[in-house]
């Protein structure tokens, strides 16, 4: 998870930010990691995308963001469930998946691809007893109901329930340094104590049962003509867009790769973003916090 930059002023006893060695190095790994990822999508024709603040920087910097340190990938529900079955029959040596299915290990609401032997620690899972390394995540494209009403009744369900799935993990894994950068004013702390009443008032099962039930119910079968990507960062209903946004996906430069970014990206980022070439102030950049980062047979930080 990210916030501002201004809330790390009062965690600093408990979260890191990485120096520009570790830093080039995460980017170094996740970069790897992607390119690894898009041409097992493409030797079994699964379509993958760059998401958010990866398909940000693709088209702004032609590459990261220079002060994120993380890719975020889009993939359609269908190749989203292929891609789990075929990626850990074939690459489970080197990597564990992170799926809110029932069938593997969960550590968020969508999938993370996580490179086994490294240790990725933020404000979210230091306190938590699931541990990814260094991690790509993966939102599932979905399909929406054509029918207006039962569109805004899914959308209005599911961010319903993603707000009290989290809630219920942000009880059951509450630890000092989640409650610090919660707890950096009045808002913010109340917002913290909302979350753990209702987080405690689900706690009549883990957090590993509502997050399934939460990818169970915004799945929808059928062909549509709108599709959203509910994990994102405007969730359910205001990630609605025509299918033609998305698909099909266009090649874009990201460092020294090509890859994939939703076909009319203009109008994706500027749902996400606004005005999303404009360079943001430096109070206003999003960035990760650490609690812990080790990178794989190279050392780590802490």
């Amino acid at each position: 998870m990210r916030r501002e930059r201004s809330r790390i002023e009062n965690s600093r006893d408990v979260l890191i930010e990485l120096d520009e060695k570790s830093g080039a190095m995460l980017k170094d790994t996740l970069l790897e990691m992607c390119n690894e990822i898009f041409i097992f999508c493409s030797e079994n024709n699964l379509c993958c995308m760059l998401g958010g603040g990866s398909a940000l920087g693709a088209v702004r910097h032609n590459g990261f963001i220079p002060w994120d340190d993380d890719l975020d990938l889009n993939m359609p529900r269908k190749d989203y469930l292929k891609f789990i079955k075929l990626f850990s029959e074939q690459k489970s040596e080197k990597y564990e998946l992170f799926v809110p299915d029932g069938n593997h290990r969960i550590s968020n609401l969508f999938m993370k691809i996580s490179l086994k032997g490294t240790i990725a620690e933020d404000v979210y899972s230091a306190g938590a007893s699931i541990k990814t390394g260094i991690s790509i995540d993966v939102f599932p494209i979905e399909n929406v109901p054509n029918n207006w009403l039962h569109a805004r009744y899914k959308a209005a369900i599911a961010n319903i329930f993603a707000f009290s799935a989290v809630s219920c993990y942000m009880f059951q894994n509450r630890n000092e340094s989640m409650k610090r950068i919660h707890c950096s004013g009045t808002i913010n702390t109340l917002n913290y104590i909302i979350r753990c009443i209702i987080g405690f008032s689900m706690s009549f099962k883990n957090y590993e049962y509502w997050y399934c039930k939460f990818d169970k119910w915004v799945q929808f079968c059928g062909e549509t003509k709108k599709c959203t990507i509910p994990t994102g960062r405007k969730h359910y209903d205001k990630e609605m867009h025509a299918c033609s946004v998305f698909f099909p996906p266009v090649k874009h430069k990201f460092e020294q790769y090509f890859f994939n970014i939703p076909h009319d990206v203009d109008k994706y980022l500027k749902t996400l973003y606004g005005n999303y070439m404009e360079i943001p102030p430096i109070e206003k950049r999003e960035m990760h916090l650490y609690t812990k980062i080790e990178f794989l047979n190279i050392g780590k930080t802490e």
